[in-house]
């Protein structure tokens, strides 16, 4: 089965970097739903990669079930935030504002934020018209979380989304930098971490929103190993000719050089239609003066 496939390559991911995996993303994740009948597929992954904490952001109801995107842990979730897409004709003129007090006012409509417990499941507000799916219908969002680094006082937020298709990858892109990245960037101050499946190649409008919006390094021009012909491509898994899956990294000043990326890796599998992207961290924190 895919998922029994999934479950080898990550912990195949786990024993190349001296298994030290801690955080997955995965988009188009099913629950529950009649093409895969009985399945949670978060839960089964979950346990056949020993990741032990688990959030799942439903957008899309689908076949009795739920679609949407998932995040699976090593370390315990402090806290997360869903953020769902909304078409532009649906905002109000102060929804695309960058500040913080707009994005708080969101908050309570279209953004929610809780203290996770061990397995727990969240789902998004889901809009009606979602139930039928169409390419430029908005139904997308982001799914990010909160992790406590061990032996540290140092936390990280990892960020999952999946941007749609026909064409609406900059305002969405738009959407995910100004209601949700540079909001945690102003208050919260520690790094961020951005994946997820983004439908776009570098040089797209969506990803240059991403890195000069929101301040983000593509950790792939930085920490790449050369794999998928020296590329990075990712998508499609059996013969890769374009790179729309990323990790976009920001550190704020007074964690540069401590707080980085150290190698980025595609690795070959036919499990999906895209292939994996991996990449490790590391952590090094300021030693005092003597």
């Amino acid at each position: 089965r895919q998922v029994e496939t999934m479950n080898r390559i990550i912990n195949s991911a786990r024993q190349e970097i001296d298994g030290d995996l801690v955080l997955i993303s995965l988009q188009e994740v099913d629950n529950m739903t009649q093409r895969h009948p009985g399945d949670d597929q978060m839960a089964i992954l979950s346990s056949g990669t020993k990741m032990s904490y688990l959030e799942f952001a439903k957008f899309r109801p689908f076949q009795g079930g739920a679609y949407g995107i998932g995040i699976m842990s090593r370390l315990r979730i402090v806290e997360y935030k869903i953020l769902n897409y909304e078409k532009p004709a649906d905002k109000s003129s102060s929804s695309s504002s960058s500040s913080s007090s707009s994005w708080r006012d969101q908050s309570h409509q279209r953004m929610r934020h809780h203290h996770h417990g061990r397995h727990r499941r969240p789902s998004s507000m889901v809009d009606e018209r979602c139930a039928k799916y169409a390419p430029d219908d908005f139904c997308q969002g982001a799914l990010a979380v909160r992790i406590q680094l061990p032996q540290s006082a140092l936390s990280i937020w990892y960020v999952n989304t999946h941007l749609g298709l026909a064409g609406v990858q900059a305002e969405e892109a738009r959407q995910l930098v100004h209601r949700l990245i540079v909001p945690l960037q102003q208050e919260t101050n520690i790094p961020i971490i951005v994946s997820g499946d983004f439908n776009a190649e570098p040089e797209s409008e969506a990803i240059q929103i991403m890195l000069h919006e929101a301040q983000l390094t593509d950790t792939w021009k930085v920490c790449g190993d050369g794999s998928s012909d020296g590329h990075g491509f990712t998508f499609d898994s059996h013969k890769p000719t374009k790179r729309i899956d990323y990790q976009l990294l920001w550190v704020p000043d007074h964690l540069r050089g401590q707080f980085r990326c150290v190698r980025a890796r595609v690795p070959v599998t036919e499990a999906s239609d895209h292939r994996p992207y991996v990449v490790q961290y590391s952590f090094t924190p300021a030693t005092a003066a003597n």
